[in-house]
C-alpha cells in the first residue's frame, strides 16, 4: 500500500503518505473498487504475514482419503486454476477413469444440467466420480444439486446399516 503509483494500484490522494494503512484502504475502496484485493492482500501480508495469502497446493490423494460416498470435495479456486487434470490423473491411477464409465465430467451452463444429474445417478449406482465444473453459474441447479446429494447421503446410510446389520447376523449365526 506504500506506492499508489504502482501501475496495478493507479493513481490516488496526494496526501495518501499520511494515511494509517486501514484507512488507505477504505479510501481504496472508495476510489478503486477494482484494485481492493491487491491492496487488501497486501495489507493482510503486511499486518499478520505473508503465509496468510499465499496459495498452498493442497494434495489431492490427502484430500481424497478424507472423502467418502457420502463426503464429497468440492474445489474452490482462484482464477486461471483447473483442478481437471489433477482431478484426472488421480482418476487414473484409481481406476477412475472416462474409458471406463468411471469418471464424468461436466461444465455446467448451456443446458447441461440434465447430463449432470445424470451422471451423478450414474455413479450413485454404479460407482464412480462426477466432476461439476462451474456450479457456481446455474443457482437453481445448487439447489436441487443440495436436495439430490442430501438424498443419495439418505440412502447411503440405509444401505450401510442394512449391510451391517446383514453382516452381524451372519457372525452371530456362525457363532452358534
Amino acid at each position: 500500500l506504500e506506492h499508489p503509483e504502482d501501475k496495478d494500484e493507479g493513481r490516488l490522494p496526494t496526501d495518501w503518505k499520511n494515511l494509517k494503512d486501514f484507512q488507505r484502504l477504505l479510501v481504496l475502496r472508495a476510489l478503486r473498487p477494482d484494485r481492493l484485493t491487491v491492496g487488501l492482500t497486501r495489507f493482510v501480508a503486511d499486518s499478520i504475514g505473508k503465509f496468510f495469502v499465499e496459495d498452498k497446493a493442497v494434495s489431492l490423494k490427502v484430500s481424497f482419503e478424507d472423502s467418502g460416498p457420502a463426503i464429497p470435495m468440492f474445489f474452490i479456486l482462484s482464477p486461471g486454476v483447473d483442478p481437471v487434470q489433477f482431478v484426472m490423473a488421480l482418476g487414473k491411477e484409481l481406476g477412475f477413469t472416462e474409458d471406463k464409465d468411471k469418471f464424468f465430467n461436466v461444465s455446467l451452463g448451456q443446458g447441461q444440467e440434465p447430463r449432470a444429474f445424470k451422471s451423478l445417478e450414474y455413479t450413485f449406482k454404479n460407482g464412480g466420480w462426477a466432476m461439476l465444473n462451474n456450479i457456481h453459474l446455474v443457482e437453481t441447479f445448487c439447489k436441487d444439486l443440495e436436495k439430490k446429494l442430501d438424498y443419495y447421503e439418505e440412502v447411503y446410510t440405509k444401505m450401510a446399516t442394512y449391510e451391517k446389520i446383514k453382516r452381524e447376523k451372519r457372525l452371530a449365526a456362525k457363532a452358534k
